[in-house]
């Protein structure tokens, strides 16, 4: 899998998804134990990200760098601009979901700009001017309800140091991670409308059910009191 996904990273040459992974790496780090080797694997991935990413893809990492003299940054930033404005005139309700190429075509766009019909290219933009804060909450709600819920799993699997090692508990964590690269990604993409966010909310729901109900299915064992009815005749005499 990590192979697969850097490979995809490589192929596509999306600033916002390396930074994505280079964020999520540096979190995985700091929550794994095991730094070093952590570590380690990123420091063997820096030859390849170098060596393989093709020269286009350098380029575009480099102009990134002054995003004033890149068209595509600049052209992103003047989206941004405009989709705030319309967070600032519909604070409430946003201009409507999809709707904000209308309206920046209409209204918002800047004198040196196309006004032909884009996109927010920002999962937080995209929510703020078409959804407004009505929608923005519930977003901030989710994520942070992901976590917790997460949390809770790991939590639920931490009295067994067996199960600290478990497929669960790790998924636990992957599924953290994949949060991160998400929403470190998602800054520059217009991806709030895509499954992604569904499918992680939902593959977390799922693990905490199933490791809950798990543990509640086994059979409980009944102490009985030393007066219990269910202690047979002898066993009073006995304990007598």
């Amino acid at each position: 899998s990590f192979l697969g996904i850097s490979g995809a990273i490589l192929i596509c040459g999306s600033r916002g998804a390396v930074l994505g992974a280079l964020v999520t790496g540096v979190v995985a780090w700091a929550r794994n134990l095991r730094r070093i080797g952590v570590a380690l694997v990123f420091l063997l991935a820096i030859p390849g990200i170098i060596y393989l990413l093709p020269d286009a893809s350098k380029d575009r990492m480099r102009s990134g760098m002054n995003w004033e003299q890149d068209g595509t940054a600049s052209h992103r930033m003047a989206l941004w601009r405009a989709g705030l404005r319309m967070f600032r005139d519909n604070p409430l309700l946003g201009v409507g979901p999809g709707n904000y190429a209308a309206h920046y075509s209409a209204k918002y766009s800047e004198p040196d700009q196309d006004p032909a019909g884009w996109v927010a290219h920002s999962i937080y933009i995209e929510a703020l001017s078409e959804l407004g804060a009505a929608g923005m909450l519930p977003l901030i709600f989710l994520v942070f309800t992901f976590f917790r819920l997460n949390a809770r799993t790991r939590k639920f699997l931490e009295g067994d140091a067996a199960k600290q090692k478990s497929f669960e508990y790790i998924l636990a964590l992957g599924l953290d991670l994949a949060m991160v690269g998400y929403l470190v990604s998602g800054a520059f993409l217009t991806v709030l409308y895509y499954p992604h966010l569904w499918v992680m909310l939902g593959l977390s729901v799922g693990l905490h059910t199933a490791v809950t109900s798990r543990a509640n299915s086994r059979p409980k064992q009944v102490r009985r009191s030393r007066f219990s009815p269910l202690r047979s005749p002898t066993d009073r005499i006995i304990g007598c």
